[in-house]
């Protein structure tokens, strides 16, 4: 179990991920940080603006619903210049039980936003440090992610971050590797070699 984690406490939006989380885990979603924040937890100096969280299946709509009370909306599409979100947690629920992605992106509503079903939101309105990807649909099984994870303190916020091994089984079963990716898994292969 990690202690306090200052470099990433010191991080711009350590307050909105800790506050995210917190406020998950009082609702009873349990959840484990995935991707860059698990990374920086990790020691890596990967740079990241969004906050993966792994959550069971189970619990994805309790966490949307959740969320949707906290000011976030779901983005279903996205196209050069703008992102279509759902407007209110009908539109989502209904667009995640129709499609059943294995994972959402939620940003924090714009102000603009009223209850209609769907909205563009121009890329240059959406605060890209308040996205949160919910990844349930994941090469490494939640309640494994859960099990063997790393725990820390973040802004007071006890979270769970994935261990080393499961982030980079997580890493090297994506599709779509980027130069982060592939840097990501020379990083953990090192590290975990290295022990």
């Amino acid at each position: 179990m990690g202690g306090f984690c200052p470099a990433l406490a010191a991080w711009k939006d350590a307050m909105t991920a800790s506050w995210i989380i917190g406020m998950l885990e009082s609702s009873g979603i349990p959840t484990v940080i995935i991707g860059g924040i698990a990374m920086r937890l990790h020691d890596s100096s990967r740079l990241t603006q969004d906050l993966d969280l792994s959550v069971a299946a189970t619990t994805v709509d309790k966490a949307v619903r959740t969320l949707y009370k906290e000011g976030y909306v779901l983005v279903c599409a996205v196209t050069e210049e703008a992102a279509t979100v759902c407007g209110t947690v009908e539109a989502a629920e209904s667009w995640i039980e129709g499609t059943d992605p294995g994972s959402l992106t939620l940003i924090r509503r714009p102000q603009q936003l009223l209850s209609k079903p769907s909205y563009d939101v121009p890329h240059r309105d959406i605060e890209v440090e308040s996205q949160v990807d919910l990844l349930y649909d994941l090469a490494v099984p939640f309640g494994h992610l859960l099990h063997d994870a790393n725990e820390t303190e973040i802004n007071g916020v006890r979270v769970r971050y994935a261990s080393d091994r499961h982030l980079l089984r997580l890493k090297e079963a994506r599709q779509d590797k980027t130069a982060a990716d592939y840097a990501d898994i020379a990083y953990l292969r090192a590290r975990i070699e290295n022990r």
